[in-house]
């Protein structure tokens, strides 16, 4: 094996690659050696990909702003109210990998309420005194033929009503015959998505694609289509205006109507967006309809924060007299407030709570577990200090410095203690009130 080759194989032990993908590198040096140097080259951006992916996912768990991060004393770190973070627009990245080709659906369970069609196969399968298969393609004229009976008129039949009807004169026409029935090849429609959708166009889909079917698999939406009000219609009228928030955030797909042939989906522009940021779940850029609210906003945002701070929110506006923006007060604390209607182009600004530790005592210096302990009131110096035992060796017992703020909180007084005197006497005057 040449040296080159024999570093890439290091390479690859190095990334953890295991033993039988090394054997198969080794069973190539009688290839080409290009061939051998691509295949390698390969299997390390695999590797390395993986290793990425893995990393990224470790770090998608981890949240630094959880809980309490200041510093470890009562200061208090400037913190900067404003990012220049971009935010990003809501919903439309489900639609990033969106296919080329329109590929038809396969495999679907067939509703009961399906409404058979031309062209749809219908299967039966006949047993008892008679044990026959049948495969019948429903005429342009709605019919079916079977040998036994002749021509059955099923179009306009639901999926269900279809079965009985079979059922019904097998029974009366086929005496000790039963039958079994469902779906084949399932015909096919076309329709169009048009307005701002990604490929605008017509398509022939499967006839149990449904709105979201079509949305999706047609390639989504543009970023200046509405994902709020997708309109469906039929024979020029509107029959359905659907809501993929609804699917997106609750899973709701109660309105997503199955197409008919000639079925138009259109995706009218985008209206009224509203943006989120601080201390929610997923800040971003929404849609929001005229009748929401800022509460709406936080819901779709996946709701606040731990640390949000309600009462400091604000809202930067946009003042075409002023030719600028306006910076307004939005205590969302308030009962009445989260009814705040927005307005387009609108941010909604969440802060977190301060960084600092209230009702707390500092320890500091030569000290077991120095850092906060929680204070309460009547508490005394003994009630953090009950013995010897709970100071480290060598620590000076003579003289502990105690820094206290005054009431008005600018300035500090220093109190000299004698830890000795007050494990000697914890009702001496050394065993002060904290």
């Amino acid at each position: 094996m040449s040296t080159g080759r024999s570093q890439t194989i290091e390479q690859l032990e190095a990334l953890g690659i295991d033993a039988s993908q090394l054997e198969q590198l080794q069973q190539m040096q009688t290839g080409n050696e290009d061939d051998i140097e691509t295949a390698t080259k390969d299997m390390v951006q695999i590797k390395e990909s993986e290793s990425e992916r893995k990393d990224a996912e470790e770090q998608n768990f981890e949240d630094v702003n959880f809980g309490y991060w200041g510093r470890d004393d009562f200061l208090v770190e400037p913190k900067p109210k404003t990012t220049r973070k971009a935010l990003k627009k809501f919903g439309y990245d489900y639609f990033i990998n969106r296919p080329s080709t329109f590929a038809p659906l396969s495999g679907t369970p067939i509703p009961p309420d399906y409404l058979i069609g031309p062209g749809d196969e219908i299967k039966l399968i006949l047993y008892g005194n008679n044990n026959k298969n049948y495969s019948l393609r429903v005429t342009r004229d709605g019919d079916i033929y079977l040998p036994e009976i002749g021509p059955i008129s099923i179009a306009g039949l639901t999926f269900l009503d279809l079965k009985e009807t079979i059922n019904e004169m097998i029974a009366s026409q086929l005496i000790g015959t039963q039958v079994t029935l469902t779906l084949g090849e399932l015909r096919s429609i076309n329709i169009f998505v048009l307005g701002e959708a990604a490929q605008p166009g017509m398509y022939t889909v499967s006839s149990l694609t449904t709105m979201t079917n079509a949305i999706f698999t047609s390639g989504g939406i543009n970023t200046t289509g509405s994902l709020r009000n997708i309109e469906l219609k039929r024979n020029g009228k509107v029959i359905s205006n659907f809501d993929l928030y609804g699917l997106l955030l609750k899973g709701d797909a109660s309105n997503d109507v199955r197409l008919m042939p000639g079925d138009i989906l259109f995706v009218p522009p985008i209206k009224k967006t509203v943006a989120i940021t601080g201390e929610v779940q997923r800040p971003g850029i929404y849609e929001l309809l005229e009748s929401e609210t800022a509460q709406d906003l936080i819901n779709y945002a996946g709701n606040v924060k731990a640390k949000s701070d309600l009462s400091s929110a604000e809202i930067k506006r946009i003042s075409p007299t002023n030719k600028g923006f306006n910076l307004l007060i939005a205590d969302l604390s308030q009962t009445t407030t989260p009814d705040l209607l927005l307005n387009d182009g609108d941010i909604l600004s969440i802060y977190p709570v301060e960084s600092k530790i209230e009702r707390a005592i500092l320890i500091k210096g030569h000290f077991s577990q120095p850092g906060f302990f929680p204070w309460s009131e009547e508490m005394k110096l003994s009630d953090l200090f009950k013995s010897r035992a709970d100071l480290l060796p060598m620590t000076d017992l003579n003289y502990a410095l105690v820094q206290r703020k005054n009431d008005n909180g600018d300035h500090y007084s220093f109190m000299n203690i004698d830890l000795e005197r007050l494990f000697d006497n914890p009702d001496s005057k050394y065993n002060i009130s904290l």
